[in-house]
């Protein structure tokens, strides 16, 4: 088992940037890579100007915000990664460009655990050409990282039980974080669970006249209990993104993540969510008007079935990650409380599913229903005496 005491992080965008701060924070060493010295340098300024937030608001004194950004260098230049003891990599979505940084890298750091924040390409497949394989791994976190604190910990085939080990041992007690392990596959756990859960609502507006707000105040704090509606979450997450998400998404697993036409036309007009003013909620045009014009034949919803479709949906995916073999039940409950915000209360999807019964899931779903869903419902199963 290695021990971590320096990180390197790759990219220093906005997962990059968090990712920084929240090893710094944890009293860590962390050393960023840019593309080129100008971008090194301004990200440092970034990263000091934040730190000194901290001290503004109270929350650090002047002597611990010195010291946190003693912790905190910038880069243009693999060569100052040499003493990194594990390294991040959080540059853009190209299989390409992260398998260059790979190869790279483990060449110039042979002894570094080497892992991607990756969410929807598997390690297997980025793991091409490194040497030792058997230290790398996928180790997703969820943004912004300083906030969300679960990490899913991805193996690839080659992954040794060390790696995976010291990544544990840095996410849980240097980091503090929260951590599941996922089986490689496009998306991981997470990702097609919250798509499951959210590609119904998006088909709801573009298929019936229901409002959007109507859903929202169904599974929010005064609903049922999500910290906020599914289209204010979409337009924190940035419907760029959320596009990215499901193309890849549609991509690995067909048709129940099938390209959204309100999405596509969302992203090209520009409204990207909260980032561009305008999204779902925004704009000088209202979304009604945007419906209307893009989905003139729409038929009748009722905001209470829809979220009922969105629950169920959630829960057929938990059950087919489960089925094959992607988490634990335990693992998918967790990462669903930690990284989705799934309501406490309720104790994650597969509780939710128990409480609700297999049975009604499995027949509202109908065919979509997954095998182990359907099984259970025909048993009388639940998934915490089963599992």
């Amino acid at each position: 088992m290695k021990s971590i005491f320096k990180v390197a992080v790759i990219g220093g965008g906005t997962m990059g940037a968090d990712l920084a701060a929240l090893i710094a924070r944890s009293d860590m060493p962390v050393v960023v890579k840019e593309l080129n010295a100008e971008l090194a340098e301004k990200l440092k300024g970034q990263l000091d100007q934040r730190i000194d937030g901290w001290r503004e608001k109270g929350k650090i004194n002047e002597s611990r915000a010195e010291h946190l950004k003693m912790l905190c260098s910038t880069t243009s230049t693999y060569e100052d990664m040499r003493d990194a003891d594990l390294v991040i990599e959080a540059i853009t979505e190209i299989p390409e460009l992260k398998i260059e940084v790979f190869q790279e890298v483990g060449e110039l750091l042979p002894d570094a655990i080497l892992t991607s924040n990756t969410s929807s390409i598997t390690i297997e497949n980025l793991s091409v050409g490194v040497k030792n394989p058997e230290r790398m791994a996928g180790m997703h976190f969820f943004n912004p990282p300083t906030q969300v604190p679960l990490v899913e910990l991805i193996p690839s085939n080659s992954t040794s039980d060390d790696t995976l080990e010291s990544l544990e041992i840095f996410a849980v007690e240097t980091l503090a974080r929260k951590t599941i392990r996922v089986k490689d596959r496009p998306g991981f756990l997470i990702n097609p669970l919250l798509g499951a859960y959210l590609v119904p609502a998006i088909r709801a507006l573009e298929n019936t006249d229901i409002k959007l707000e109507a859903l929202d105040a169904l599974a929010g704090k005064n609903g049922f209990g999500w910290k906020m509606g599914p289209f204010v979450l979409l337009d924190m997450m940035g419907i760029d993104l959320v596009k990215e998400v499901m193309d890849n998404l549609f991509a690995a697993y067909g048709e129940r993540f099938s390209p959204s036409h309100l999405v596509n036309t969302l992203v090209s007009m520009g409204r990207l969510g909260q980032k561009t003013g305008a999204g779902f909620y925004g704009g000088t045009e209202t979304l009604d008007a945007l419906l209307e014009r893009e989905f003139p034949n729409r038929g009748a919803g009722e905001a209470e079935e829809i979220f009922t479709r969105m629950m169920y949906s959630m829960v057929n995916e938990a059950a087919l990650a489960l089925q094959d073999d992607v988490a634990s039940a335990n693992d998918i409950e967790t990462g669903c409380l930690f990284g989705l915000g799934f309501p406490q209360a309720k104790g994650g999807p597969l509780h939710y599913a128990d409480e609700v019964g297999a049975a009604k899931i499995a027949e509202n779903l109908g065919e979509s229903a997954c095998p182990l869903l359907r099984d259970m419902a025909r048993i009388g199963n639940t998934f915490f005496s089963s599992w």
